[in-house]
């Protein structure tokens, strides 16, 4: 019997399997500001004061990322046993008219479920509820990415 390495054919099966085991145990719902607010910063935090890729000087509080939450479209939480363990959002493009079709969209997750399948998933739905609401012009934020990480493909953005 062949032993079972990256290089064995069937390792990509069982990688396949145990992601799908871990996105199983995962809950994607809308988020309640009141409720989500703290979680959501704490994710976000990082982004603003480990990088420069935020373009914000300061980590917003729970307040203010509440008051973020609820001036956006959609706001989508997921969570892995009842924490908060990434965040997607599709808010205001711009203020004109000629731009009420369109939103910015952008996901952040905790560091410890970068490529996890998360940031994918919470898109996915994200792109779908968007696009209930009428809102087909989608923008999405690639500065927010941490050195080593990719940035999604094309398939993350349901564009192939």
């Amino acid at each position: 019997m062949r032993p079972r390495s990256r290089h064995w054919p069937g390792a990509a099966a069982i990688a396949a399997a145990d992601r799908v085991s871990i996105l199983a145990l995962m809950i994607i719902r809308g988020a309640d500001p009141q409720r989500d607010a703290q979680a959501c910063a704490a994710i976000y935090t990082p982004y603003v004061s480990d990088s420069v890729a935020s373009f914000e000087a300061q980590p917003p509080s729970a307040a203010e990322m509440e008051r973020r939450m609820r001036a956006a479209h959609v706001w989508l939480v997921a969570e892995r046993d009842g924490v908060v363990v990434g965040y997607a959002y599709g808010s205001p493009h711009h203020e004109r008219a000629a731009y009420r079709w369109a939103a910015n969209v952008a996901v952040y997750l905790d560091a410890a479920c970068h490529r996890s399948g998360i940031g994918r998933a919470l898109y996915t739905e994200l792109f779908d509820r968007l696009r209930a609401a009428g809102l087909w012009t989608l923008a999405p934020d690639l500065r927010g990415y941490s050195p080593g990480a990719r940035p999604p493909g094309r398939r993350a953005y349901g564009l192939g």
